[in-house]
């Protein structure tokens, strides 16, 4: 078992967030807090994100908070992936393996570390995306491609970043350019 502690930074975003992500032999628990802007108001956003041995989503929460109150969404998936959203079926991510919290780039180790792609290769998926600052739930199609021991290829749409991992643990420690890094990153 390894157990990940990571400080990301965003200055595109004005949001920092820290992560705590154990991966184990029966599955990865993710917990994070992320302080950002959601609007014009001051926000902060607690989630979790499990997924099982075969590195398929399990389950992802959050609370989105903002000095209006806190509005919260819960996603589901059973062991054929039928996904539930705040206890409803969410038929429309029918298909989806993993949870893509669009406010974090930690949901990206979910499919690198479940994919475990060869240098060279490139496969696309389908996620269930919690867009931001929407906080609205779709199915996303997503490319990785994997460059380098600790480097990926994400592609969505008309957007594109390179990824890099810890090889280690294939947490994510930098996205693009400059959208978000890892300022503090530690492994036990």
């Amino acid at each position: 078992m390894s157990h990940v502690e990571v400080l990301w930074h965003s200055s595109e975003l004005a949001s920092s967030e820290h992560c705590s992500i154990s991966l184990a032999a029966d599955g990865a628990v993710l917990l994070g807090t992320a302080v950002l802007p959601i609007g014009d108001q001051p926000g902060q956003i607690q989630w979790t994100a499990r997924t099982d041995d075969a590195g398929r989503t399990r389950s992802a929460q959050a609370a989105i908070t903002t000095p209006d109150g806190t509005r919260r969404l819960a996603l589901t998936a059973d062991d054929e992936q039928r996904w539930r959203l705040d206890d409803e079926p969410a038929d429309h991510l029918t298909g989806a393996i993993d949870v893509d919290l669009g406010w974090t780039p930690a949901t990206n180790t979910l499919p690198i570390r479940r994919l475990g792609l060869a240098v060279g290769a490139s496969t696309t998926i389908t996620a269930a995306w919690v867009r931001f600052p929407e906080f609205d739930v779709v199915a996303s199609e997503q490319t990785y491609t994997r460059l380098a021991d600790d480097r990926w290829r994400y592609a969505s749409g008309r957007f594109e970043a390179e990824l890099e991992v810890d090889p280690a643990t294939n947490v994510v420690r930098r996205y693009g350019e400059d959208l978000w890094r890892a300022a503090v990153y530690t492994v036990t």
